[in-house]
């Protein structure tokens, strides 16, 4: 028999947690009417802000955002004024028939903003000189489609690829491979319905999760507003200021990882796979057979001396002229029975030549070439770019990093500066 003591503060116990539970309910209804859910997050998302006419929302959760079909716009860049032209089935193409023409090697090139093209108009993007290359050089007729979109990470590459083979019956598809990161969301469009058809967002967005990075974390964050909110704000210390586009942690990279291998080592019928890297990938399986891969950097096809602009994520036509001709050297070499040269012995690759002055290159991107001449052991071309900075900028500090980084790297080698 109980207390009479504890009897009597049932009632009060029961009163005490009913009226929790309807304030918990007043505030999340309170949240889920207001949106301050969705307000709170918006400062701690990563957005794709560029060529925004030529971008829509998606319908499918696993991209978020497309080339707009049939949109145009102009930017203005350093070099002049660009065109972007979509073509009525999505692509920074020419018109293109979906079904594809007898005879013709269909090639589709996924990928990132270098892919895309973000300094260059629609006739010097990289896939246009590739299909120059291969339709000018080799035996047989060639379609090589643009389908590189500004800020895509390696999940959205995977899912946009696979809706390009179900669709367009491509015989090959060249795979860009670099950003491991979270997915950007388009600048100024709403992205809430994303998180409510896949609440993986919350994991894949937040550094801080209760529970860890699992699905009972995320389910518990898509059922209450109030809650999330609370996870949300909890997030802010670790991540407001400027948003790192790879924050997420080991979840988004390990998500994105896999996300290439099921790709790759997928055992079904399709089109042809090769990655197109700009560096070694560390991320894949030892113990999966490697896919076809293509470093631009490191290409044995590639000149010994390569300027500078030729490392820049967003380079000039030139330089995509010269990475179409090494693609176009790799290929025939990873595929020979579909892509064969006119003439074998006869070398693709044009003589390397700088038209960009090392007076043209801030201190930031100096510090990035160096990094990627560095990754790609590129140490002649590393120690040429070093004596143009010298040369170029003999009193300026603002490169001291640059040249500091150059001449670590080049006496790591244990080369001489």
């Amino acid at each position: 028999m109980m207390p009479a003591t504890r009897v009597e503060s049932l009632p009060r116990l029961l009163f005490a947690a009913l009226l929790a539970l309807f304030t918990a309910a007043v505030f999340e209804a309170g949240v889920r009417w207001t949106g301050l859910d969705v307000i709170a997050l918006r400062p701690l998302l990563y957005y794709q802000n560029s060529d925004l006419p030529v971008h829509e929302l998606a319908p499918d959760p696993a991209l978020l955002y497309r080339l707009k079909p049939g949109s145009r716009t102009t930017d203005q860049t350093p070099a002049g004024p660009v065109s972007f032209s979509v073509n009525a089935l999505g692509f920074r193409d020419p018109p293109r028939a979906a079904r594809k023409p007898a005879g013709v090697y269909r090639i589709v090139c996924v990928g990132i903003s270098h892919m895309y093209g973000a300094l260059v108009s629609d006739e010097e993007t990289l896939p246009r000189h590739l299909e120059a290359v291969l339709n000018s050089r080799f035996r047989g007729r060639f379609e090589v489609w643009n389908a590189g979109v500004s800020a895509y990470v390696a999940m959205q590459e995977v899912a946009y690829a696979r809706q390009i083979a179900a669709r367009y019956d491509p015989d090959l598809i060249l795979f860009q491979l670099d950003r491991m990161g979270r997915r950007a969301f388009l600048y100024g469009q709403p992205f809430a319905p994303y998180f409510r058809a896949d609440p993986r967002l919350y994991l894949e967005n937040l550094v801080v999760v209760p529970f860890g990075h699992n699905s009972f974390a995320a389910g518990l964050l898509a059922a209450s507003a109030l809650y999330r909110t609370a996870v949300i704000y909890l997030n802010y210390p670790f991540m407001l200021g400027p948003v790192a586009e790879r924050q997420g942690g080991g979840y988004v990279l390990e998500a994105n990882r896999r996300a290439v291998a099921d790709y790759f080592t997928a055992r079904e019928p399709g089109p042809a796979k090769a990655m197109l890297l700009f560096r070694s990938y560390d991320g894949w399986d030892p113990r999966l057979p490697a896919p076809p891969a293509i470093d631009l950097y490191a290409s044995r096809f590639a000149p010994t001396v390569l300027p500078p602009e030729y490392f820049r994520i967003h380079p000039d036509s030139h330089v995509y002229r010269m990475q179409a001709q090494i693609i176009a050297e790799e290929l025939a070499g990873l595929f020979p029975e579909a892509l064969r040269k006119k003439d074998p012995s006869r070398s693709l690759v044009e003589a390397a030549r700088a038209t960009v002055p090392a007076s043209r290159i801030d201190p930031d991107d100096a510090r990035r070439i160096c990094r990627a001449m560095r990754g790609a052991r590129r140490f002649a071309s590393l120690r040429s770019f070093m004596q143009d900075m010298v040369r170029e900028h003999p009193e300026d500090a603002s490169y001291r990093l640059a040249l500091a980084e150059a001449q670590r790297a080049l006496a790591e080698e244990g080369r001489t500066p």
